[in-house]
C-alpha cells in the first residue's frame, strides 16, 4: 500500500481543489476532485487583455482561459459582458484637440511595444485631448487610462459633461516616489487604487463619476499638465464602461468593442448529495461586490434549485452565502461587518454548510484575520442539489460576476478557515 503524504495527500483528500498556478503550462483549465483530474467547461467567446508574470500585457486567445497575474496572486479572470466606450484606445492623435500636440509611438506600453502617445500641451492648463463616450442608463460610471512618470509632471483625466457644462469627475495625477497619486478636483466619485507597475514602468488609473445623466454628451478628457501647462504626460489604453468599476483592458481601434461575458463550471458530481462541507476561495476582487445581482460562485444546474451560492445581496453591496431548496426556501448569512472588499484586495472567502442547512460565512482581507458572520440556522437539506456543476464566477445563467480565482477548495465536514488554508496549501 503507498500512503500519500504532504501536498499529494493534501489534494487527494478534497472533495474539489483548484488551484491557478498548476495551469500556468497551459495545457487547460482544470482542478480535482479527490484527486481525479477534472477539465473544466468554459466558454471566452472574446480576446482578454491580461497580465503575465513578467508585468507584460497581453492579448490572451479568444477561447483560452489562462492564469495572469493579480499583484502577487497568480488566478483565473473570469468577468461580465462590458463595452470601452472609448473609440480609439491607444490613439491619441484621432482624438479630438485642445491645444494638445501628440508623439505617437514615444514610450513603452503596457504590452511591451512602443506604442505610448506622448500629450505636450502648448502652455496653458486647460489644454487637453478629448474624446466622446455614450453611455447608456444614468447613474455611475468609470473611465480608466494606462501613464508613466516623464520628467516633472502633474496630469489628469475627467469625465465631462458638455450638456450640463460640468466635470462630473475630474482627478488629477501627481506623483510620489515614483508611483501615481490620485486626487479629485471636481465633481464626485471613486478613485480606484492605482494598479501596476507594468511593462514600461506603467500605471492603470481608474475612477468613477457620478450622477451621469446618460442622455447628455460626455467626453473623456486627458489633460497632460493641469497645473502649470509645462510638461508633456503620456496616455494609453484609454477606457470607459457602462459600470461602476473597471474591467480589464478592452482594445479599441476606431469604434467601440464589447467584450462578452466569460463562462466556466466543472462537472462535479462528488458535490452531491448535500452534506456538511466547507467551500473556501482565494482571489482578488475586481468588482463582484459592485455588480447587479453578481454570483462568485454556486453548485446547482443553472440558476435552478436546490443550490448554494455566494453572490451580491439585492439592492446592496453586501456579498452572502446561502442555500435554496426545492420547495424555495432561501437560507442567507451576510458577510460580517467590516468585511467588505475593495477593488483589489486579496480576499478569502469561507462557505460552510452544516450537516443540517445551517450556515456560516466568513472572510478574510489581504491575508489578515478572519470576520465571521452570525450563524444561521438553515433549512433541512434536500436529497440532492439539481444538478453536479460548479459554476465559477457565475450562476451558470447570468449574474455574472468579476473575479480573479487563485484556488478553490471544497472539503467534506465543517472545517476552519486555517484549516482551509492548509488544504488549499496557502
Amino acid at each position: 500500500m503507498i500512503l500519500l503524504q504532504g501536498p499529494r495527500a493534501r489534494v487527494a483528500s478534497t472533495l474539489f481543489h483548484f488551484d491557478a498556478r498548476e495551469c500556468l503550462d497551459e495545457s487547460g483549465l482544470y482542478g480535482l476532485s479527490y484527486g481525479r483530474r477534472i477539465a473544466a467547461v468554459l466558454a471566452r467567446p472574446s480576446r482578454k487583455h491580461l497580465v503575465d508574470q513578467n508585468g507584460r500585457l497581453f492579448p490572451s486567445p479568444v477561447g483560452a482561459m489562462l492564469p495572469a497575474r493579480f499583484g502577487a496572486e497568480t488566478a483565473i479572470l473570469l468577468e461580465a459582458a462590458r463595452p470601452n466606450l472609448v473609440a480609439s484606445s491607444e490613439d491619441a492623435s484621432s482624438w479630438s484637440n485642445d491645444g494638445v500636440s501628440v508623439s505617437t509611438n514615444f514610450l513603452t506600453a503596457p504590452n511591451g511595444l512602443a506604442t505610448m502617445d506622448l500629450l505636450t500641451p502648448s502652455g496653458l492648463v486647460s489644454h487637453a485631448r478629448f474624446i466622446p463616450v455614450t453611455f447608456t442608463g444614468n447613474g455611475t460610471k468609470c473611465a480608466s487610462v494606462f501613464t508613466a512618470l516623464v520628467g516633472s509632471q502633474n496630469s489628469a483625466i475627467s469625465i465631462y459633461d458638455a450638456t450640463a457644462g460640468v466635470h462630473r469627475h475630474y482627478v488629477r495625477i501627481t506623483w510620489t516616489g515614483g508611483v501615481p497619486v490620485l486626487t479629485t478636483h471636481l465633481g464626485a466619485g471613486t478613485r480606484y487604487a492605482v494598479e501596476g507597475p507594468f511593462a514600461g514602468n506603467t500605471y492603470r488609473i481608474s475612477f468613477s463619476a457620478d450622477g451621469i445623466i446618460a442622455a447628455n454628451t460626455h467626453f473623456l478628457y486627458c489633460y497632460p499638465d493641469d497645473i502649470a501647462g509645462t510638461f508633456a504626460a503620456p496616455f494609453w489604453g484609454a477606457q470607459a464602461e457602462n459600470a461602476a468599476v473597471p474591467s480589464s483592458y478592452i482594445q479599441t481601434t476606431g469604434s467601440t468593442v464589447a467584450r462578452s461575458a466569460d463562462s466556466c463550471y466543472f462537472g462535479l458530481p462528488a458535490a452531491n448529495p448535500p452534506r456538511a462541507m466547507s467551500i473556501y476561495v482565494r482571489g482578488v476582487e475586481r468588482g463582484t461586490r459592485f455588480e447587479p445581482s453578481a454570483f462568485l460562485w454556486q453548485v446547482s444546474l443553472a440558476n435552478s434549485s436546490p443550490r448554494m451560492h455566494v453572490n451580491r445581496t439585492s439592492g446592496s453591496t453586501r456579498m452572502q452565502f446561502q442555500t435554496q431548496n426545492a420547495a424555495g426556501t432561501f437560507s442567507t448569512v451576510e458577510r460580517a461587518a467590516g468585511a467588505d472588499t475593495a477593488l483589489g484586495d486579496v480576499v478569502e472567502y469561507r462557505s460552510v454548510l452544516g450537516a443540517g442547512g445551517g450556515l456560516n460565512f466568513g472572510v478574510a482581507l489581504n491575508n489578515g484575520s478572519e470576520l465571521v458572520a452570525p450563524p444561521v440556522v438553515g433549512t433541512p437539506l434536500d436529497a440532492a442539489w439539481s444538478g453536479s456543476r460548479l459554476y465559477l464566477g457565475g450562476s451558470g445563467a447570468g449574474g455574472m460576476g468579476l473575479f480573479a480565482f487563485s484556488r478553490f477548495v471544497i472539503a467534506d465536514g465543517e472545517r476552519s478557515l486555517s484549516e482551509m488554508r492548509e488544504l488549499a496549501g496557502v
